[in-house]
């Protein structure tokens, strides 16, 4: 999608960010207008106005969910300190190619730490709370009196406001990472009425009008708790489920959650802190479709996934499973746990569970869904996914793409929910999963390409970007490296039998032959085995970019977590003699912003050949002027935690070095199929040395 701040996608996207960061409604209306005023031409350059006007506010926390645990994190996110803050809302929320180069992972992990510790869960956990969260957000838009603010100091004539047809949002792709893990949310009470911060302060002459304003009516109130009833009814019967069965359902007590707050919020006698009246209604009529069984769920939301992307079969079937793989879970939950408790009551073999209840596997076919079984040494266990021939043939509307994607859901999907460090031991078993995984993110990722050049973007290289494949390459990127060495182990310790077993038999099957799984582990492999598999420091925890023929790495900044020591050793080391010997072409799925590594290393080695490979600009002297000025300084870097981006354009991406007594820009560049450092002046290398001894 092309960006326009008068495009209402945008406005809402812009108003979204300011509330995340605290900006009070007074605040946001006065940015609201700067932005007007500036034209940004991208939605980084939007969103950077935003975060520079972030540091001259005096946050405030507003109510801005019904429910009091999304209320919690958004409280506990604005503790946060501004860089940190940021880097949470982008991150989890904002994610585009254009945006990760505003963001500083180390600050991403460091916010996530502290929100864990506030929240008193783990970093994981965290995650999936904030990305249920997102909807909550995705509700907020500009109000109308914000739509066309006057550009110019002097009125203008005055123009008609385009008025922006109501949309339920459908949940973004980043959703399906971490929630199909299954872990509920926890919804709690309903708030009280808020009579300090947060509440939204009305001018008392104003008061009056403002208390008897009300979105529900004890009339209309009592037809909600009517609908969630028959929901509940329609739903049980729909599943094959009691309405026992259905009590532990995030979408069951998110709507007996929502009526205890509507019912509290209007009273007479409580103000109307909170959520404004067409969001609470748009709230409630989120609340009552998500209670849908999952098949109409996807058409539902195909069908209003038109209202955006109009006849696009492709855009629309995206956006579609995109919603579905966010609730999805809740549905197989409830399937798993009746399954198990029937066979933990009875003692049931698969063929006993089947036969007696045969009228529960049906419904579980009709709803889309298949069953498989796996028996442990304990006990037999159940799986439920989507997918099935039931499941087929309800959504023949999708694109073939996206139904092939949905029928391989059991073989690739699954594990996408697990974190790095809760990697299964058949690393044999994942390898295959994430081949699959790789082959239909690129077979998405190709359909994109086609329908860019359908659409025609013209000077907008980005065009539309897919949500499902876009969003799952960030978590399949996590795995990846996941699976290319042993998080578990420590440096100077042996490789284990698992990995090197593993990755033999990813080099010798066929099958795997051109992936980027392939590329990775026969690297990997070459420098393990070229150190009698000792894990050296660092081994395999760098920055890669598998997709980069579809993600612009200029545009997605990507982080290594290990601390870099200069000159470089370890595993770092072996992948600079690579590149000296043999360029960027072999080690070419790493992510480009390493050359910055490789060029402060080359300087404090006085290796100058290297170092002058690696720069390019109308400012590069030869290379005997380069290595004269070059060599006046010495050069002791010391510790490198992190590169840090601080902006992209068609330039290049520029990227932070932090020293003790300054911070030194560098930009990567593009050109000929190679990327580079642009050389601006020989005024760096004293700016370099000037960090010594800091």
């Amino acid at each position: 999608m092309q960006f326009s701040i008068e495009e209402p996608y945008w406005k809402n996207k812009a108003e979204q960010l300011m509330i995340q960061l605290g900006f009070p409604e007074s605040e946001r209306e006065r940015v609201s207008g700067k932005l007007f005023k500036a034209e940004p031409e991208s939605e980084s350059d939007c969103m950077q106005i935003i975060l520079d006007e972030a540091s001259h506010i005096q946050p405030e926390i507003e109510t801005i969910s019904p429910h009091a645990d999304d209320q919690e994190i958004h409280e506990a996110l604005q503790e946060l300190p501004l860089h940190l803050k940021s880097a949470v809302a982008l991150t989890i929320f904002h994610q585009s190619d254009q945006l990760q180069n505003m963001i500083s992972a180390d600050q991403y992990q460091e916010g996530l730490t502290r929100l864990s510790d506030h929240l008193d869960t783990d970093q994981s956990q965290t995650e999936k709370l904030l990305r249920f969260l997102k909807p909550t957000y995705d509700h907020k838009e500009m109000p109308e009196s914000r739509e066309s603010l006057p550009r110019e100091e002097e009125t203008p004539e005055p123009v008609p406001a385009k008025k922006q047809k109501a949309v339920k949002p459908i949940a973004s792709a980043v959703l399906v990472i971490g929630l199909l893990s299954g872990a509920m949310f926890l919804l709690g009470d309903p708030p009280v009425a808020d009579e300090g911060q947060g509440a939204q302060e009305a001018d008392e002459d104003d008061a009056d009008d403002l208390a008897s304003e009300k979105a529900f009516t004890d009339e209309e109130i009592e037809e909600i708790e009517t609908t969630v009833t028959e929901k509940k009814e329609q739903l049980a019967e729909t599943l094959g489920l009691t309405e026992s069965d259905l009590r532990f359902m995030m979408v069951v007590q998110q709507a007996d959650s929502h009526i205890d707050y509507i019912r509290t919020m209007m009273k007479p006698d409580v103000g109307v802190s909170g959520p404004g009246i067409e969001d609470m209604k748009q709230y409630t009529d989120y609340v009552l479709d998500s209670m849908d069984p999952p098949l109409i769920a996807l058409r539902n939301s195909y069908e209003q996934a038109g209202d955006m992307a109009g006849d696009n079969n492709l855009m629309r079937s995206d956006q579609a499973v995109a919603s579905l793989l966010h609730a999805a879970p809740d549905f197989l939950m409830a399937y798993e746990r009746k399954l198990n408790e029937l066979i933990l009551e009875n003692n049931y073999t698969e063929e006993e569970l089947r036969q007696n209840h045969s009228d529960l596997f049906e419904k579980i076919s009709a709803n889309g869904m298949e069953v498989t079984f796996q028996q442990t040494d304990e006990q037999m266990v159940t799986t439920v996914s989507y997918g099935g021939p039931e499941f087929l043939a309800e959504t023949d509307y999708l694109h073939p793409e996206y139904q092939k994607f949905i029928s391989m859901f059991t073989e690739m999907g699954m594990q996408m929910n697990m974190s790095a460090n809760q990697f299964d031991a058949d690393l044999i078993a994942r390898a295959d999963q994430l081949l699959e995984t790789e082959k239909m993110l690129t077979g998405l990722f190709k359909q994109q390409e086609l329908m860019r050049a359908e659409l025609d973007s013209g000077d907008n290289q980005y065009g539309y970007e897919l949500q499902v494949p876009y969003g799952m390459s960030y978590q399949f990127t996590d795995q990846l490296k996941s699976l290319s060495f042993d998080r578990s182990m420590y440096a100077g310790k042996e490789i284990s039998e698992n990995y090197r077993e593993a990755w033999q038999y990813i080099l010798n099957d066929e099958k795997f032959n051109g992936s980027n799984i392939r590329k990775i582990v026969s690297l990997n492999q070459w420098i393990a085995e070229k150190n009698d598999y000792e894990l050296i420091e660092g081994f395999g925890d760098v920055s890669i970019s598998p997709f980069s023929q579809y993600i612009d790495p200029l545009y997605y900044s990507n982080h290594s977590s290990a601390t870099m020591t200069m000159p470089l050793s370890g595993y770092m080391e072996e992948l600079y003699q690579i590149y000296v010997a043999e360029g960027f072409e072999r080690i070419d799925f790493i992510h480009p912003q390493i050359l910055i590594v490789f060029y402060l290393n080359a300087l404090e080695t006085g290796d100058y050949e290297t170092a002058y490979s690696l720069v390019e600009g109308e400012d590069l002297p030869d290379y005997e002027s380069f290595v004269q000025a070059a060599s006046q300084y010495e050069y002791e870097f010391g510790r490198i935690n992190d590169l840090i981006p601080v902006s992209s354009s068609d330039e290049g991406m520029v990227l932070t070095f932090d020293q003790s007594r300054n911070s030194i820009n560098f930009t990567i560049t593009e050109s000929e199929d190679r990327y580079h450092i642009k050389f601006n002046s020989a005024d760096i290398f004293e700016a370099l040395a000037s960090g010594v001894g800091g």
